[in-house]
């Protein structure tokens, strides 16, 4: 199992103009992950938890929510681009390593809960689906 920490603070006047993105934030990611064909089959979870002092301390880390959840043609911005004060990920996954982690397919599942104060009905619920192609060398 992985597990990373943080904490951070997003600045005063000079950096965010809009106070809404300022303030305190914090967070941790757990990742366990089993073998199930070893150096092979990989079965991979994660939860994740992000909160912040402000309204808009913190952002969604996909893309795919931010932009179904805009707004633009006429549709109300319902996650303040993505941002809010709370963020709770989970994801479940595999992945199929052929050259070790040089070169793995991946495919998963992330479920992704925004708390976005202030905007309709004050959260955003998505889920996205993931297939993925990674290599380094």
């Amino acid at each position: 199992m992985n597990v990373e920490g943080f904490v951070g603070d997003n600045g005063g006047t000079e950096m965010q103009s809009n106070a809404a993105r300022r303030g305190d934030f914090w967070g941790f990611v757990a990742t366990p992950y089993y073998w199930i064909v070893p150096a092979k089959f990989q079965a991979v979870a994660q939860y994740g938890y992000a909160g912040a002092s402000e309204a808009q301390g913190i952002r969604t880390n996909s893309r795919y929510v931010r932009a179904t959840n805009y707004g633009g043609g006429g549709k109300p911005d319902v996650t303040n681009s993505g941002r809010g004060n709370e963020l709770h990920t989970v994801y479940a996954g595999l992945n199929y390593l052929v050259c070790g982690d040089n070169l793995k397919f991946q495919l998963g599942a992330e479920y992704s809960s925004l708390n976005t104060p202030g905007k309709e009905d004050g959260d955003v619920d998505a889920l996205t689906y993931l297939f993925g192609f990674r290599s380094f060398f």
